[in-house]
C-alpha cells in the first residue's frame, strides 16, 4: 500500500479529496443543468439567459471586492501563527462584504432600466431586477467559502456545493420548461441564497471552537489588509468579468442572442474545465500559503504540481472534444446551427488549455503577495480582447472565441518572461521543449479540426496525437521524479 510520508503532500491530497469528491458530485450535476436548460430554451433564449448571467458575475466583481481570495489567503496563512490577525480579516471581510454587497445591488436595482436599454432587451428587465438580489448573496458567498477554504474546510464546502446543486437541479428544469428565462433566473437567485445558508451553518461552528466575535476595532484594524491586498485584487477584477461583459454586448449587437447562445453553450464546457480544475485550487492555495519555510518558500514539487496539473487536466479534457464537436453539438440540440457551433466550440476549448497553462502561475501570484502583477496581467489580456472585438467588423461566436484565443496568448507571451526573471516559475515545469511540442500538436489538432475532415480519419489522428501527448508528459514526470531523488 502507497504511503505517503511528507505531511504537505498529505494535507493536500486530504483536502483535494473533499474538493474533487464535492466537485464531481455538485459540477456534474450543475453541467447536466446548463445543457438541459440550453436545450429547453433554445439558442435565442439561452443566450438571454447566458448575458444575465454574465452581467451577475461581473457586478460581482464590483461587491465582491476580492474579499473571497483576501479571507483565503490570510485566515489559512496565519490560522497557525496569529490568532488576532485571522479574526482581524474575518472581522473586516464580512463588514466590508456586506456593506460592498448592499451598495452594488441598490445601485444596480436603481439602473437595471438603463441597463436592459443598453442590452436592447427590455424583455429582460424583470430579470436584472432579480440579479440586484443575488449581487447581494453573491458578495456574501464569496466571503463564506473564501473563510471555509482558509479554515481547510473542503469536507463542509463538499457538501454545500453537493445540497445546494440536488434541490436546485429540478428546479433550473421546471422553472426553464415553465417559465422560460424568468424561472432559470429565479432558480438561479434560489442557488445562491442556499449557498449563503448552508455555508452560515458550518460558519457559526467555526467561530464558536475559535471563539471568533465581530468587533469594530478589529475592522479598523484590518483596513490596511483592504488597500495592500483586496484592491489590487478588485482592481484585477475589473479587468475580466466587466471586459467580457461589454464584449458581450457587442456580439449581440453584431449577431443577436442566438450567436450569444452559441458562444454560450460552447463556454460551457470551457467553465467546466476550469471547475475540474479548481477542484483543488482551494487546497493548493492554502498549502502554499500555509506551508512557507522561514525563506518564505514552499515545496518545489508542490509548486511544480500547482503549475502542472491545471494544464494537463484541461488537454486530458479538452482534446477529445476537440476532435469530436458532435459530443457538445448533440448535448446542445439543432437549435445551435452547427455551422457556427463547430468551430466556436473547437477554438473555446482551445482558448481553455491557454488559461490553464498560466492558471497555477495565478495562485503563485496571490500566495507572494504579487497581485499589482495580477492587474497588469489582466490589464493586458482586457485591451487586446476589447481591441479585437471593436474593430473587428461583424463580429459573431467564432470570432469572439478567437479574440478570447489571442487575448489569452499575447497574455502569456508578455508576462511569462517577466515571471520567470524574477524565480515564480520552477525549474523543469510549464517551460521547456515538451512544453512546447505539446503547444504545437494541441495548435496542429485545432487548425485539423477545423477541417471538414471524416470521423474515420480524426479518430486516427486523434490516437496518435494522445500517444504522443501522454509520451511526453511521461517523460516529464520521469525527469522531475529522477530530480527529486
Amino acid at each position: 500500500m502507497l504511503k505517503i510520508e511528507n505531511p504537505r503532500w498529505k494535507e493536500l491530497i486530504n483536502n483535494s479529496f473533499w474538493s474533487v469528491g464535492g466537485a464531481i458530485a455538485s459540477k456534474g450535476l450543475l453541467f447536466l443543468v446548463w445543457i438541459l436548460v440550453g436545450r429547453i430554451l433554445g439558442s435565442a433564449s439561452y443566450g438571454e439567459f447566458g448575458i444575465i448571467r454574465n452581467t451577475v458575475l461581473m457586478f460581482a466583481t464590483f461587491s465582491g471586492f476580492g474579499l473571497g481570495l483576501t479571507a483565503t489567503k490570510f485566515v489559512s496563512e496565519y490560522m497557525h501563527r496569529d490568532r488576532n490577525m485571522v479574526v482581524t480579516t474575518i472581522n473586516v471581510t464580512y463588514f466590508f462584504g456586506i456593506f460592498m454587497g448592499i451598495l452594488i445591488s441598490v445601485l444596480f436595482y436603481l439602473f437595471s432600466q438603463q441597463l436592459s436599454v443598453t442590452l436592447k432587451a427590455p424583455q429582460l428587465l424583470f430579470d436584472l431586477k432579480i440579479c440586484s438580489i443575488i449581487l447581494f448573496f453573491s458578495s456574501l458567498n464569496g466571503i463564506q467559502i473564501g473563510i471555509l477554504q482558509g479554515f481547510q474546510k473542503f469536507k463542509e464546502i463538499a457538501k454545500v456545493n453537493v445540497i445546494q446543486s440536488i434541490i436546485c437541479f429540478p428546479l433550473y428544469i421546471l422553472g426553464a420548461i415553465y417559465f422560460g428565462v424568468h424561472g432559470a433566473v429565479i432558480a438561479f437567485l434560489v442557488s445562491y441564497i442556499l449557498i449563503c445558508i448552508l455555508c452560515s451553518f458550518f460558519i457559526k461552528d467555526i467561530f464558536a471552537k475559535n471563539n471568533i466575535t465581530f468587533s469594530f476595532l478589529s475592522v479598523k484594524k484590518g483596513f490596511s489588509i483592504l488597500y495592500t491586498y483586496s484592491l489590487p485584487t478588485f482592481i484585477s477584477g475589473l479587468m475580466v468579468s466587466p471586459i467580457k461583459w461589454i464584449c458581450d454586448t457587442i456580439l449581440i449587437s453584431s449577431a443577436g442572442f442566438k450567436s450569444m447562445g452559441i458562444f454560450t453553450a460552447a463556454l460551457t464546457f470551457n467553465n467546466i474545465v476550469m471547475v475540474m480544475a479548481s477542484m483543488i485550487s482551494g487546497p493548493l492555495l492554502t498549502t502554499l500559503a500555509s506551508k512557507k519555510d522561514n525563506e518564505n518558500k514552499t515545496d518545489v514539487n508542490i509548486e511544480r504540481f500547482n503549475l502542472l496539473f491545471p494544464w494537463y487536466l484541461s488537454i486530458l479534457i479538452s482534446l477529445p472534444l476537440i476532435y469530436f464537436f458532435e459530443i457538445g453539438h448533440s448535448m446542445f440540440g439543432d437549435s445551435y446551427e452547427v455551422m457556427e457551433f463547430r468551430p466556436t466550440f473547437i477554438v473555446a476549448l482551445f482558448f481553455t488549455i491557454i488559461m490553464m497553462f498560466k492558471e497555477g502561475l495565478t495562485r503563485i501570484v496571490a500566495v507572494n503577495n504579487l497581485q499589482w502583477w495580477s492587474l497588469f496581467s489582466n490589464l493586458i489580456w482586457g485591451l487586446s480582447l476589447v481591441t479585437f472585438v471593436y474593430f473587428y467588423v461583424g463580429i459573431d461566436s467564432t470570432t469572439m472565441a478567437i479574440g478570447y484565443t489571442l487575448a489569452y496568448s499575447l497574455n502569456i507571451l508578455v508576462l511569462f518572461p517577466i515571471f520567470n526573471k524574477r524565480n515564480l516559475i520552477p525549474k523543469n515545469s510549464i517551460l521547456g521543449f515538451d512544453s512546447l511540442l505539446i503547444w504545437l500538436l494541441l495548435l496542429s489538432s485545432a487548425i485539423f479540426c477545423l477541417q471538414n475532415y471524416t470521423l474515420y480519419i480524426r479518430i486516427i489522428v486523434f490516437c496518435i496525437v494522445l500517444c504522443l501527448v501522454v509520451y511526453i508528459v511521461y517523460k516529464k514526470f520521469i525527469r522531475i521524479k529522477n530530480e527529486s531523488n
